[in-house]
């Protein structure tokens, strides 16, 4: 795939973007909002700077379901496409808290036989009045807020997330801890996630994906996860340590698809354990040579099983490339 992106400020309270690339909202390990772990697409933002405590952000993209049209003019059929917006306030309250208001909901297009206009609510700015007023047949929606609070040596944030169609809910609450800032940097991080039927439709073709992977949270619907995370940097050679628990009910890594699938509900837990050494060349991009090593241990079944993986390699951070899921 090929991303990229031009950036565009004409004046200090007026930003524009547009490209082909992905967006990430959140303080988090994980976002149950809006993550960074689906396929890129083309997109479009605005971000108005009210004061220095307000801003207003709008996001629209061209999103796919790989599902192919049954009829076409070009040598592949092409896939159905829907659109997607996210209209983001965030305000801040004072110099150590932040607070925001989130609506991202998917417009349909019709399906694989019949083209549709996007109801006009795709082009509202105004947010939540879309996830209310739209029609649940054409459209889906997750509503969230977001706050984050810091401290001296201690960030803490998290995030709430409703979809108004299916009742479904998620949250996440975590927290980021600085023993050692400098020369010796030191980061510890524990973070936990939930989502229940969030992402659903009552379309399955309406559902929060891009590419049929999940726009929220990397696993999508029905997870519980704990996250723990430590990292120490000393003249850009690094050390990190993940430690990662998901815990199953009636999961079905299937229920976000465009299309229905027979159910495949899981019980069970997963654990994923990594170590990481490496070195950054550039911090700005996070460019860096890496060794590294994890274990997957996956018990869901009847009978249990897990990987043991070894990379060598150098590599940016440009755009995230999730691995412990």
């Amino acid at each position: 795939f090929a991303f990229g992106e031009i950036n565009y400020r004409p004046h200090k309270s007026l930003y524009f973007a547009a490209g082909n690339g992905q967006r990430f909202i959140g303080d988090g390990y994980r976002s149950i909002l809006q993550s960074d772990n689906g396929v890129v697409s083309p997109f479009m933002q605005v971000t108005y700077t009210v004061n220095q405590k307000l801003k207003i952000h709008h996001y629209r993209n061209k999103l796919t379901n790989l599902v192919r049209r049954p009829q076409s003019a070009t040598v592949e059929a092409l896939y159905e496409t829907k659109l997607g917006s996210i209209n983001y306030i965030s305000y801040q309250a004072t110099t150590k808290w932040n607070i925001a208001l989130f609506e991202g909901t998917v417009y349909g297009q019709g399906d694989s036989l019949n083209r549709e206009r996007v109801s006009t609510l795709y082009y509202n700015p105004i947010p939540v009045l879309g996830a209310l007023l739209a029609d649940p047949k054409k459209a889906n929606s997750i509503i969230g807020l977001q706050s984050s609070y810091h401290l001296t040596k201690a960030h803490i944030y998290g995030q709430w997330a409703v979809n108004p169609h299916t009742k479904g809910m998620g949250g996440q609450l975590g927290v980021r801890y600085y023993p050692l800032t400098g020369a010796h940097f030191l980061q510890l991080q524990l973070e936990l996630n939930y989502t229940g039927n969030l992402y659903n439709a009552s379309h399955p073709r309406l559902s929060y994906s891009q590419s049929n992977l999940p726009m929220g949270h990397i696993k999508g619907n029905n997870i519980q996860e704990i996250v723990v995370k430590g990292s120490y940097e000393f003249k850009r050679i690094y050390a990190e340590l993940k430690e990662i628990f998901y815990h199953y009910k009636d999961y079905d890594a299937f229920s976000h698809l465009p299309v229905l699938m027979e159910s495949n509900a899981q019980n069970g837990f997963q654990v994923h354990s990594s170590i990481e050494i490496g070195y950054r060349f550039n911090p700005s991009i996070n460019f860096s040579a890496f060794i590294g090593y994890a274990n997957n241990y996956v018990n869901v079944s009847a009978t249990p099983y897990f990987s043991n993986t070894l990379q060598v390699g150098i590599r940016t951070g440009l755009i995230n490339s999730y691995r412990d899921f």
